[in-house]
C-alpha cells in the first residue's frame, strides 16, 4: 500500500467523491489492514470499512475501505431520496445498509483510532 496512490486520489477526487478500496482480510491479513488504514486515516477525513463474504478469498470474509472527504456512510445516508426514486429492491434497505458498516469487536479492536467519522 503507497500513500503517494491515495493522496494522488484525494488530491484529483472532488469534494463530493468517495473511493472504496480492497481492505484486505480482517482476519488472516489484519496487519496490512490495519496498515492500510493508518495511510488512508491520515489523509481522508472519514474513513470506514466494511466486510463481505467471498468463499474464494482466505477465510471467506473480506473489507473494503470506504473514504472521502465530505461523506458519511451512515450519516449522509438519503433514505429519503432512495424511497423518492420508487425503486424496489428485493435485498437493499436502510437496515441493510447501516448493517453493512457494522464490524466484529476483533477488528474494531484492530482499527481503533483508526475509523473516522469526518
Amino acid at each position: 500500500v503507497e500513500t503517494k496512490f491515495y493522496k494522488d486520489i484525494h488530491r484529483i477526487l472532488t469534494d463530493d467523491g468517495i473511493v472504496v478500496s480492497q481492505g484486505e482480510s480482517p482476519f488472516y491479513l489484519n496487519h496490512l489492514q490495519k496498515h492500510l488504514a493508518t495511510i488512508i486515516h491520515d489523509i481522508f477525513p472519514i474513513t470506514r470499512f466494511y466486510n463481505f463474504h467471498n468463499f474464494s478469498y482466505p477465510g471467506g470474509l473480506w473489507s473494503f475501505a470506504f473514504s472521502s472527504k465530505k461523506w458519511h456512510p451512515i450519516r449522509d445516508m438519503q433514505i429519503k431520496r432512495i424511497q423518492e426514486s420508487h425503486l424496489e429492491f428485493q435485498y437493499y434497505n436502510e437496515d441493510i445498509h447501516k448493517a453493512a458498516f457494522a464490524l466484529p469487536n476483533y477488528q474494531k479492536k484492530a482499527l481503533k483510532g483508526l475509523l473516522q467519522d469526518g
